[in-house]
């Protein structure tokens, strides 16, 4: 079974805000778990699934 994980941690481990989080819950990027009325959790995998779709290549990576 994954671990589940609360949203202040995965906005620790993304280092971005909690709101930015649930922005990307609402948008689908990001799957979440509802536990009971007002509770989110992020799965492991979910979080890792997340990375791996998000994950761009050097030569992807252009400021122009």
């Amino acid at each position: 079974m994954d671990r589940l994980l609360y949203i202040h941690k995965v906005a620790k481990l993304l280092d971005c805000s909690r709101p930015m989080v649930y922005e990307l819950i609402y948008d689908g990027k990001l799957k979440a778990i509802r536990i009971g009325k007002r509770g989110l959790r992020i799965s492991q995998t979910s979080l890792c699934d997340f990375l791996e779709e998000n994950t761009i290549a050097p030569d992807e990576f252009h400021n122009e």
